[in-house]
């Protein structure tokens, strides 16, 4: 006795059969036919929502690889090789000091201390060749001659991450008149 599969349960009967013993469906050629129409299009709606979570997965590996992208763009910036302090203010200084701005809890660090600096003077010094990265906030304090003190916090992220002052080597801090300060890069 040959047996073949149920076109629609799927178990095994008589190959002679008009009738499936388990689901009880009709075994004549039209049913069969629309059967495998039906097996058919439910292939090819299967095929399509795997193409399109493939497509979704490929979107967002795509966005990942974009996101990433930008983070190295933003954070890969050439630091510049000299600091400058520069001294428009109009008094003359006799210190000025950099500091790192500090977390709450933390020791902030001094990055570097310039005394004096006359007005109408840039000092400027040449960082090591492999020096730790610039913060992205500092304060900067001076006090002139009459020790009057000044200290006012910048972020420096703005013009050490513009790009088109990459190419310049320099950064600047200049302390103007009235306890102002400018910082960009030259």
């Amino acid at each position: 006795m040959a047996t073949e599969k149920c076109p629609f349960c799927g178990q095994e009967i008589d190959a002679a059969a008009t009738k499936c013993f388990y689901c009880g469906a009709e075994l004549n050629k039209e049913s069969v036919h629309n059967r495998l129409e039906q097996l058919h299009d439910q292939d090819i709606q299967a095929a399509r929502k795997i193409h399109k979570s493939h497509f979704i997965k490929v979107a967002v590996v795509l966005i990942l690889i974009g996101i990433v992208f930008f983070y190295l763009i933003r954070t890969n910036y050439a630091e510049p090789k000299i600091i400058a302090v520069r001294n428009s203010s109009g008094l003359n200084l006799s210190v000025v000091s950099l500091i790192e701005v500090s977390k709450p809890g933390e020791k902030s660090i001094r990055r570097g201390v310039v005394m004096p600096v006359e007005t109408g003077v840039t000092k400027e010094f040449e960082r090591p060749s492999s020096p730790p990265p610039l913060p992205k906030q500092v304060v900067i304090s001076w006090t002139d001659y009459d020790q009057k003190q000044y200290e006012r916090e910048i972020s420096l992220e703005e013009v050490l991450t513009d790009p088109n002052a990459q190419t310049r080597d320099t950064l600047v801090f200049e302390i103007t008149a009235f306890g102002g300060i400018k910082v960009y890069r030259e």
